[in-house]
């Protein structure tokens, strides 16, 4: 599955330009920024996916819905590897009971397979179908995840976590710039 470089326009400064907290500090660009905690970088990954989605569900324009398609894949694949590489190894070692970051990684791999069919098709009108189908799950696994994933996080020492998903996230949108 490839990402996408979703367009970034003046109708969508919440994708397009950083929130800052008195978390931690974080460097970037040579200018002292402050590092989100891990819930607030999930939840506010979650109200972006879900305004794409929302956008993509109101879309009339099938040339809309493919970007709006392309943008959601590739965010929801930012997301989905923020948490599985650093959020359920992080859950993995600090709690005794695992079985919550377990359910995550299911549901990324469940994700990841979806997603590089949705990628692999050529038809539009097919994408568009597959997504629809694609869109109510997303919906409902951003949900879940806050019920069971975020109460979690918030016993766990977060501070280093919140730092390394920061400078991941960066990465990974640096790829994603040149696909």
């Amino acid at each position: 599955m490839g990402l996408y470089t979703p367009a970034c326009s003046s109708n969508d400064s919440f994708a397009c330009s950083p929130r800052r907290n008195e978390n931690s500090a974080h460097v970037r660009n040579g200018e002292k920024t402050m590092t989100k905690s891990p819930i607030e970088m999930l939840l506010e990954n979650h109200a972006k996916i879900k305004g794409l989605l929302d956008r993509f569900d109101e879309a009339r324009e099938d040339d809309a819905r493919q970007r709006l398609i392309a943008s959601s894949l590739a965010e929801i694949a930012i997301h989905g590897a923020l948490r599985q590489e650093l959020v359920i190894p992080a859950m993995h070692e600090a709690l005794e009971d695992s079985s919550v970051a377990d359910w995550a990684a299911r549901d990324y791999e469940e994700q990841t397979h979806t997603m590089s069919e949705i990628s692999a098709t050529h038809s539009p009108s097919t994408r568009i179908t597959k997504f629809q189908g694609f869109v109510e799950t997303v919906k409902r696994q951003l949900e879940e995840e806050e019920q069971r994933l975020v109460p979690k996080l918030k016993g766990m020492e977060l501070q280093e976590l919140g730092e390394r998903m920061a400078k991941r996230r960066e990465e990974l949108e640096r790829v994603r710039l040149f696909l």
